[in-house]
C-alpha cells in the first residue's frame, strides 16, 4: 500500500463520519449552533476592533512630550523659536507637554473642550517640570537628572503664533 491510498482511505472515513453525524443531528439544532458560531465570531471581532480604536484613541489623546520654547519672564510658550509676542524677550528651548487647562478652577486634561467643574473653555498649554538649581527642563515630573532635586511643574500659555 502506497501513501496516496492510505490518505485516501483516511479522508473516505472523515467524510463518511460526518455525513452520518449530520443525518443524526436536527436541522434546528445545527441551525441554532451555526448561529451562536457566527454570533460569536462577530462579538469576538467587534472586541478586537473596540479595543484597537480605544488604544488608538488614548495614544492620541496622551499628551506627546515634544520641544517648546518659552519665556522666561511672563510664561508664554511657543512652538516656533523667536521673541515672546508678549514682552519681546527671546525664547528658550524647554521640553514640554502639549495639554488643555482651564484659568478658573486650574483644571488640566489632555483633550480640548469644556472644564468639567465650572464649564469654561480650555486653553492650550504646555506643561513643564524644570529644575530651579540647575534649570533644566523635562517634560516628566521626578527628580532632575543633572542634580537630582526635585522639579516643580509649569504651565504656561500657548502663544497665537
Amino acid at each position: 500500500m502506497g501513501w496516496g491510498h492510505v490518505t485516501r482511505r483516511i479522508l473516505g472515513t472523515l467524510v463518511r463520519f460526518s455525513v452520518f453525524s449530520l443525518r443524526r443531528i436536527d436541522m434546528k439544532k445545527l441551525f441554532v449552533f451555526l448561529t451562536c458560531l457566527a454570533a460569536l465570531f462577530a462579538m469576538t471581532a467587534m472586541g478586537v476592533a473596540q479595543h484597537s480604536k480605544t488604544s488608538s484613541t488614548k495614544l492620541k489623546a496622551a499628551s506627546k512630550a515634544m520641544t517648546f520654547y518659552a519665556c522666561e519672564k511672563c510664561e508664554m510658550a511657543s512652538t516656533k523659536p523667536g521673541k515672546c509676542p508678549m514682552c519681546k524677550a527671546s525664547l528658550k528651548k524647554v521640553n514640554a507637554k502639549t495639554m488643555y487647562a482651564c484659568d478658573h478652577c486650574h483644571t488640566t486634561s489632555a483633550k480640548a473642550g469644556k472644564c468639567m467643574k465650572c464649564g469654561m473653555a480650555m486653553e492650550k498649554v504646555a506643561v513643564t517640570y524644570a529644575c530651579d538649581k540647575c534649570h533644566t527642563t523635562s517634560a516628566m515630573a521626578g527628580k532632575c537628572k543633572m542634580c537630582h532635586a526635585e522639579m516643580k511643574k509649569h504651565t504656561m500659555k500657548m502663544s497665537k503664533m
